[in-house]
C-alpha cells in the first residue's frame, strides 16, 4: 500500500543529539554554579557535574522502564545529589530546581543533514507529516518553539510529545496519537523514521507502520535491543526511495 503519513522522531533524526547535548549540559552547569556563587557558597565544580551526570542516569534508567520524567523531576534527583555533598545550598534548593530545565529555555537545532530537504519533499507529495518524540528533561514547549525557529514546526500536521502523555515510545498510545493526528489512516499506509530500535523500530512495527531506521547520526547496533526495522538508511537523500509512494 502506498504511504499516506510518515512520522519523524526528532533526537537523532532530525535533530543531531550528539552536537547539541555537551552544550545543553555546559548551560545547566553554568546557572547552577552561578545561583551557587551568587549565594556565597563555594563549591566544588565536580560536585556538581557529579550531580549532573547522576541526573542523566537517572533519566535514562527511567525511560527504559518506561516511567515518564519531567525536567522538575530530573532536577530535584540533581538537587538530592548535589545536597548529600554541598549540604549548604539547601536554602537555594528550589531556585537550583528551576534552573535545571528552565520552560523559556531555547536550543538552537543542528538538523540531520537533508531532513529539512527530505520533509518538503514529502509535503509536496501530499504526505501527511508527524513527530513522535521520547521528551527527556528539555520539555515539548522547549523543542516546539525550537522548530519553529528553523521553519519546521508548520511542517507537521500533528506532533506528539511524550510529555504529553506521560509515557514513552513503544508504547503504541503515541502511535495511535499520531495516527488520529493524521486523519487515522491505514496504519500500513504509514511508517515512522527514528535512530532506536528498542522504541522506535519496535513501537512503529507493533503499530503496523514501516519501520525506517536512520543510522545517520546514531547507529542502534544492538540486535538484542529490538528490530532493524524495515529499511535502513545513512542519509535523508534515501528516504523517498525507501518508502512506497505513489506515483
Amino acid at each position: 500500500m502506498p504511504i499516506e503519513a510518515v512520522t519523524f522522531d526528532f533526537w537523532n533524526t532530525i535533530c543531531v543529539e550528539a552536537e547539541l547535548k555537551p552544550s545543553m549540559r555546559q548551560r545547566r552547569f553554568d546557572r547552577m554554579t552561578d545561583l551557587i556563587s551568587s549565594s556565597g557558597i563555594d563549591v566544588d565544580p565536580a560536585h556538581v557535574w557529579a550531580a549532573l551526570e547522576a541526573g542523566h542516569h537517572f533519566w535514562n534508567d527511567a525511560w527504559e522502564r518506561n516511567e515518564h520524567l519531567s525536567g522538575s523531576d530530573g532536577g530535584r534527583h540533581v538537587l538530592a545529589r548535589l545536597q548529600a555533598s554541598v549540604p549548604e545550598v539547601a536554602p537555594i534548593a528550589d531556585a537550583l530546581v528551576a534552573s535545571f530545565a528552565p520552560p523559556d529555555e531555547f536550543i538552537d537545532i543542528p538538523l540531520a543533514p537533508g531532513v529539512a530537504e527530505a520533509i518538503a519533499r514529502l509535503a509536496e507529495r501530499g504526505i501527511g507529516l508527524g513527530i513522535i518524540c521520547d521528551v527527556g528533561y528539555t520539555s515539548s514547549a522547549v523543542l516546539k518553539r525550537s522548530l519553529d525557529a528553523v521553519g519546521l514546526l508548520d511542517a507537521f500536521d500533528v506532533t506528539v510529545f511524550s510529555d504529553d502523555y506521560g509515557v514513552y515510545k513503544p508504547d503504541p498510545l503515541l502511535f495511535e496519537q499520531a495516527r488520529t493526528g493524521l486523519g487515522r489512516p491505514d496504519p500500513t499506509a504509514m511508517a515512522h523514521i527514528g535512530d532506536r530500535r528498542r522504541t522506535d523500530m519496535a513501537g512503529a512495527q507493533q503499530a503496523g507502520f514501516r519501520a525506517i531506521r536512520y543510522a545517520g547520526a546514531f547507529d542502534d547496533v544492538d540486535a538484542a535491543a529490538g528490530p532493524s526495522g524495515d529499511a535502513v538508511i545513512l542519509h535523508f537523500d534515501a528516504l523517498l526511495s525507501s518508502l512506497p509512494l505513489s506515483q
